[in-house]
């Protein structure tokens, strides 16, 4: 899992398996700058290709972050549509949070007033700006008061209408995109039914006065980025899987004329996945001796067998019941995997990739904080070490 940045695509696209995602020359073009150039005139060889590029040589299959793809969307997509008074509400609400940050006084003043500092965006996550739209108006009404005391231009009505409308159109991608950057609760088989969601919200939203442009092209944009996500093409069926073995999901998000296609592609998934595995390994121990007494029986005593008697359920026929079983079950919990260990094998295994490269990114901050100048000479292991811990503080 990594970012859309033109460096991992390019690394991906020369040295990932073939076929994998990071070579979709569309996603390519449209990618948030980074700030590494890409240098097409020279060509690199290692001294592994002198002889033969080994299978060790390649990169596992990258999956391009489904946050950022989203976040392309409600920036880029949005930018080509010309939309009355986008620009100057934004440059209005821009400057109010660029006063407030400038010095103490004025954040003091910020807080008087509004009784809390309004939230901070921060340059490389959308949602965090619309965060900081959404503050701003939760003091609307003390708006022109604060643009007295922060000297800055005022916000017109039709300006905080067309706000207005921004905050409802843009809140289901504002919720999906926090939901997929997530630290708790955020499996990969969330990507599919979120995406269904958000395209569902933003089709229903009509009627508006400033933002049908952008929503269709909110729309437009979702459609062509996620569109094997979105039509449940069998490429994708690692993300189907993911998102029917979680039990709050199942086929309850799968639209009525893929449900038959969805059963069938988890179902298939489950019996192919350690299909030499035992159905319960404990509970084959503990019945062992159970098993040989049995045996020991069956062997004293000669009955004749009918044809159903003769034939024993198989593995395959065991998982497949089992997946049944789970499907028809109402409970929704996640504690339900434990009833099913099959289906809770499949869980791990297709939930265990990230939705989104943001809790990754969070690691790499962590990982400046610990490694301060002061602490330079801290070994390889010791470092590790200290970063693990301070991940997972909550959970040790």
């Amino acid at each position: 899992m990594t970012d859309n940045g033109s460096n991992f695509q390019k690394a991906f696209r020369e040295y990932g398996e073939e076929g994998t995602e990071s070579s979709n020359p569309e996603l390519e073009d449209e990618l948030m700058d980074t700030g590494v150039e890409d240098h097409d005139e020279l060509e690199f060889n290692s001294v592994s290709e002198l002889d033969q590029r080994q299978a060790d040589d390649f990169l596992p299959r990258n999956q391009p972050c489904a946050s950022h793809t989203l976040s392309l969307v409600c920036v880029r997509d949005i930018a080509q549509v010309k939309v009355r008074h986008l620009k100057s509400a934004f440059a209005k609400c821009s400057a109010i949070l660029n006063k407030m940050t400038r010095s103490t006084k004025t954040s003091e003043q910020v807080k008087a007033i509004c009784g809390k500092l309004l939230s901070r965006p921060c340059p490389t996550r959308w949602n965090s700006f619309f965060d900081s739209i959404v503050s701003i108006l939760e003091h609307k009404e003390k708006l022109q008061l604060l643009c007295d005391a922060l000297a800055v231009p005022y916000i017109s009505e039709n300006e905080l209408e067309f706000l207005e409308e921004y905050r409802t159109c843009l809140q289901p991608a504002a919720v999906a995109l926090d939901r997929l950057q997530g630290d708790k609760n955020c499996f990969y088989g969330e990507l599919i039914p979120t995406l269904l969601v958000v395209e569902k919200k933003l089709a229903t939203i009509q009627d508006t006065q400033y933002c049908q442009q952008l929503v269709a092209a909110l729309l437009s944009g979702i459609r062509r980025r996620f569109k094997e996500y979105l039509e449940l093409d069998e490429t994708k069926s690692d993300a189907i899987v993911a998102a029917v073995s979680h039990p709050f999901f199942k086929l309850r998000w799968v639209p009525v004329q893929k449900v038959d296609f969805a059963r069938e592609i988890f179902i298939n998934k489950m019996v192919a996945l350690n299909n030499t595995s035992k159905l319960n390994v404990a509970a084959n121990e503990s019945t062992s001796a159970a098993c040989q007494l049995q045996e020991m029986d069956n062997q004293f005593f000669e009955f004749p067998t009918t044809a159903e008697q003769s034939e024993h359920p198989t593995l395959e026929e065991k998982k497949r019941v089992q997946c049944s079983q789970y499907l028809a079950d109402r409970d929704d919990g996640i504690h339900l995997l434990h009833k099913f260990p099959f289906v809770k094998k499949g869980f791990i295994k297709f939930n265990t990739t990230l939705p989104s490269s943001g809790p990754v990114e969070r690691m790499f901050n962590y990982a400046g904080m610990i490694l301060s100048p002061k602490r330079r000479l801290l070994s390889d292991d010791l470092f590790e070490s200290v970063l693990l811990l301070k991940l997972n503080k909550y959970v040790i």
